[in-house]
């Protein structure tokens, strides 16, 4: 199956060899968008679950208080002005240049290689693989990118991975100098920014780990396939907290 993040990698009809693989990558409009997204569907939940009947019954069938859906909303809230602040901090620094492009696509690439020989070397053993951040989404971990180059190397000097050479290992350490180098010139309102939008990401993830409890808890009270005292379907309330109305709902751990 072709690597769906490389527009090419074939030889030039010069024959000059591979050329440098070209990264697939989602806008920052559109990254900006899911998350808001994402954002606004825990509000609604966690509004949703502070309302009656639904305060109630989570409270006292499923141990889901109050105050635990005040704090999903406020680590929500929260968030929201995080990346807030980080989107401000980037549209008023200078533009990525076409070399930081050209040196973040490099390290990704050169994870990569580093990620195949792990897949390869523990088929069976996602513990293993998310040593090297294997199902972590790198082209849009620019935050993350220098620790995650960091972390896979230090795994690399106590483990020895399938088609993983010596010259592989050197091509990250490389590509992370390099990469360092370019982020370490950028200016104070840069890594504002990028602390902010770190920030952001922590506390979506959490809010959106608690959203997922409520979801089960109310999956559990308002099953897909049952019906109120008057015979009606709950699908309006199913809809209200955002899970599918049709089916059960289930959430898998997110994997490559």
């Amino acid at each position: 199956m072709k690597n769906p993040f490389l527009l090419h990698s074939t030889a030039d009809a010069a024959g000059v060899g591979p050329s440098q693989p070209v990264l697939h990558r989602k806008s920052a409009g559109a990254f900006n968008r899911a998350v808001a997204a994402q954002l606004e569907e825990i509000v609604a939940i966690g509004e949703a679950a502070q309302s009656a009947p639904f305060a109630q019954i989570l409270a006292d069938d499923y141990e889901i208080s109050a105050d635990f859906v005040a704090e999903m909303l406020t680590k929500a809230h929260t968030a929201q002005e995080k990346f807030g602040l980080a989107s401000t901090s980037s549209s008023g620094g200078k533009a990525d240049t076409a070399k930081k492009q050209a040196a973040e696509d490099a390290l990704v690439f050169a994870l990569r290689k580093i990620q195949t020989g792990a897949k390869l070397t523990f088929p069976d053993s996602r513990a293993q693989q998310e040593k090297f951040y294997v199902g972590t989404r790198l082209e849009e971990a620019e935050d993350q990118l220098s620790l995650i180059a960091q972390t896979v190397l230090q795994e690399l000097e106590t483990t020895t991975l399938k088609s993983v050479t010596p010259a592989k290992i050197a091509a990250v350490r490389e590509a992370l100098a390099a990469w360092d180098a370019i982020t370490a010139t950028q200016g104070n309102t840069k890594l504002g920014g990028q602390t902010d939008r770190a920030q952001g990401q922590a506390l979506l993830k959490t809010a959106a780990a608690m959203s997922r409890q409520i979801k089960i808890a109310i999956d559990g009270e308002f099953p897909y396939d049952g019906h109120d005292e008057n015979g009606a379907p709950f699908t309006t309330t199913r809809k209200r907290f955002h899970i599918p109305e049709y089916q059960p709902y289930s959430y898998t751990p997110r994997s490559e």
